[in-house]
């Protein structure tokens, strides 16, 4: 929602920076409600100067940036608060609940490509629950031997100390979430100290439509614009 005040009409360029709240922001992925602050530059490019989204009950913050007038460029989110509660169902594994917050970057590239997510990594604030309790066990993890059966066990109630998560896809391609995890099952071998590196594969685009489930209400919108205008 907003008015755009251009003093050019073609090419497009504006004097002021303009302000517009948005519904829902997708650039590739669906990056939730939020506001942003951006002009319309004598070349035809576009500076976003300032923008807030909200997603999974934490918020995106956008670094300043220009992009060029193929709207190429790479969008700096830094990412604060958010809930890996809500983040679970983007990864579809049936049985598996998360508890804590995470902090951290995700660097999405625009270009002749198409959108890009590299390097993107996400760390936990505290300590927090991995859950994972499956009605069945995946056919992936039968009959694979000791090892799998004590990480199962496990992961039945994993009270984590350090949770970090690393991203790389591409939109059309695969995308791989890295989890490194370091914690305990306190009802597990007397709470003997555990360390799991694992990961996961799916496309980008299939993430991005469960992300749908997540991102924020329109209900958030004006908070948002708060922050853009304060």
């Amino acid at each position: 929602m907003g008015t755009l005040a251009l003093d050019r009409v073609w090419p497009p360029r504006t004097a002021t920076p303009q302000y517009v709240s948005l519904g829902e922001l997708t650039a590739g992925v669906p990056l939730g409600s939020g506001a942003l602050a951006f002009s319309l530059g004598d070349d035809g490019s576009v500076t976003i100067k300032r923008a807030v989204l909200n997603l999974a009950d934490g918020k995106l913050r956008l670094d300043p940036v220009t992009l060029a007038p193929d709207l190429s460029g790479t969008l700096n989110f830094q990412a604060s608060n958010v809930a890996l509660a809500r983040l679970a169902p983007l990864f579809q594994i049936e049985g598996i609940s998360l508890e804590g917050r995470v902090d951290g970057i995700i660097p999405v590239t625009l270009g002749l490509e198409g959108i890009k997510v590299a390097e993107a990594r996400l760390s936990a604030q505290d300590k927090g629950f991995v859950r994972y309790r499956p009605r069945t066990t995946p056919l992936a993890l039968q009959d694979s031997g000791e090892g799998v059966s004590l990480l199962m066990a496990a992961l039945k109630d994993f009270q984590y100390e350090s949770l970090a998560m690393a991203i790389d896809g591409q939109a059309g391609g695969e995308t791989t979430v890295e989890f490194h995890i370091t914690g305990r099952n306190p009802g597990l071998h007397d709470g003997k100290p555990f360390e799991f590196n694992f990961r996961l594969t799916g496309p980008l685009d299939q993430l991005a439509r469960q992300a749908y489930g997540i991102v924020a209400l329109p209900d958030d919108i004006e908070a948002a614009m708060a922050e853009i205008l304060r």
